[in-house]
């Protein structure tokens, strides 16, 4: 019978029962010193902004009112920063399937593990170092490595070492006070392995902040073993941001 009840329907049901407690409210009707004493609610008159039924702001006698709220931005200068990281979810998958493997394409930004991650699936990076008081600063690049996938909640040891994190082209990139050029570089990320790809590069320094993201079916998949016991698993992505330019794993980029 639960199934059958639509959203509307739902809501007639709480009204019915709020209806249903109304007798109980006459009971106490006439006791006034308990109504006096309760919590009473707040006047309109104290709000930012009180209007009447008939459109007229009733506030105060001028008929005006105003209230302040802020806008801000912070601004920085001779910093390289790591902004924001992405988490990366590829949804749920049978057991077993044709072939050895299984790809999956990015379902979403969910997380399963404690860690810096974001769910907006964004990559950010900041660079307000002062490249004209220091001509010979480099740019800098954005390194990734995967860990192994681990089953959670689970006290089996075991873990998943030959799977393959596929990071492709971001989407929506855009560069806030860009002066130099940022690329984006394809990267395929075995768990377990001991080494960086570099994701993300750029030649010069000060170039603002820029922005992508990991959110969309195309700009990563993973691949996975078919025939692994059922469970949720998760591996540890590691993010770096080194000053200098990245001098291997140039191939794919797109400059932005």
């Amino acid at each position: 019978m639960f199934y059958l009840i639509n959203k509307k329907n739902v809501i007639a049901l709480f009204a019915g029962l709020m209806f249903a407690s109304v007798p109980m409210i006459n009971v106490f009707a006439d006791k006034t010193d308990d109504y006096e004493n309760a919590p009473q609610p707040v006047h309109p008159m104290d709000g930012v902004y009180a209007i009447n039924q008939d459109g007229k702001n009733v506030s105060n006698s001028s008929q005006s009112t105003s209230a302040n709220s802020d806008a801000n931005v912070i601004i920085t200068k001779g910093y390289l920063t790591l902004d924001a990281v992405p988490d990366l979810s590829f949804g749920i998958v049978g057991q077993g399937g044709s072939g050895n493997n299984t790809t999956l394409k990015l379902a979403g930004n969910n997380s399963m593990i404690d860690d810096n991650g974001n769910q907006d699936g964004l990559l950010r990076v900041t660079d307000s170092r002062d490249a004209k008081n220091s001509s010979d600063l480099d740019g800098y690049k954005v390194t990734a490595k995967l860990g192994n996938f681990n089953k959670i909640g689970s006290n089996d040891s075991s873990s998943q070492s030959n799977w393959t994190l596929n990071l492709n082209q971001p989407s929506d990139i855009s560069n806030a006070n860009n002066r130099n050029v940022v690329s984006f570089i394809n990267a395929s990320l075995v768990s377990g392995g001991n080494s960086s790809q570099t994701v993300m590069k750029t030649t010069t320094a000060s170039t603002g902040t820029t922005s992508a993201y990991y959110k969309n079916a195309n700009n990563a998949s993973l691949n996975l073993s078919n025939n692994v016991d059922p469970g949720k698993y998760a591996a540890p992505i590691t993010w770096t941001l080194t000053p200098g330019t990245a001098t291997a794993n140039d191939s794919d980029s797109k400059q932005q």
